[in-house]
C-alpha cells in the first residue's frame, strides 16, 4: 500500500507540474509582449529625437537612355550628390549579354570619358529575346556633374575593364535638374 501511495503522490506531483508548466507556456505565449508600453515608448523617444545633420542626396540630373543599337533595350540613370559624394545610378532594360560580353556604363563630356563600371544583372530568365533589367551605381568623392552623356556598352570579357568603349548599346544626354 506505501508503494501505491508513493506511486499516486508521484503521479500528482508530475500531473501539478505539466500542468503548471502548461500555464506558463499558455501565459506567455498570449501575453501581449509589453506591445503598449513599447510603442509608448517609441512614440516619446520618436517625438524627442533631434534632427540628424546629414544631408539628403539631392539629384543634380538625369537621363534618359535609348537604344542605339536596333535593339528595344532601354534606361534611365541619374546622378545624385550630398555634400561630399556623388552617386551615379543607372537601370537597364537589355537584352541578356552574349557569351563573352557584358554591359559597362561611362560618363562622357567635354573633358572625356570615364567608366562607372559594370551593369549587374537583376534576373536572367527567359528565353533567347528576353529581356533583363541590369542596374549600375558608382560612387565618387570628386564631382562628375560636369559629365552631360551616359553610354552603356557591350564589352569583350577577355579584355576587361580596359578604359577603351565598345559597341554602343544605350545612350543618353542629360536633362539638368
Amino acid at each position: 500500500m506505501n508503494v501505491s501511495k508513493a506511486g499516486n503522490k508521484i503521479t500528482i506531483w508530475s500531473l501539478a507540474a505539466f500542468a503548471l508548466g502548461l500555464a506558463g507556456v499558455i501565459a506567455w505565449t498570449s501575453r501581449d509582449g509589453g506591445t503598449a508600453e513599447t510603442s509608448e515608448l517609441k512614440e516619446v523617444s520618436q517625438n524627442t529625437s533631434t534632427p540628424t545633420d546629414q544631408s539628403k542626396p539631392e539629384l543634380v540630373w538625369s537621363a534618359n537612355l535609348s537604344a542605339v543599337d536596333g535593339s528595344s533595350a532601354s534606361g534611365s540613370a541619374t546622378l545624385r550628390s550630398s555634400s561630399t559624394t556623388y552617386v551615379h545610378e543607372v537601370v537597364a532594360s537589355l537584352e541578356p549579354s552574349a557569351q563573352g560580353e557584358f554591359y559597362e556604363g561611362w560618363l562622357v563630356g567635354d573633358s572625356g570619358f570615364i567608366s562607372t563600371g559594370r551593369l549587374n544583372s537583376e534576373e536572367q530568365a527567359g528565353g533567347v529575346n528576353s529581356v533583363s533589367d541590369f542596374s549600375l551605381t558608382y560612387s565618387s568623392d570628386e564631382s562628375i556633374a560636369s559629365y552631360d552623356k551616359v553610354v552603356i556598352t557591350a564589352e569583350t570579357e577577355s579584355l576587361g575593364e580596359d578604359g577603351v568603349p565598345e559597341r554602343h548599346v544605350l545612350e543618353g544626354a542629360v536633362d539638368l535638374e
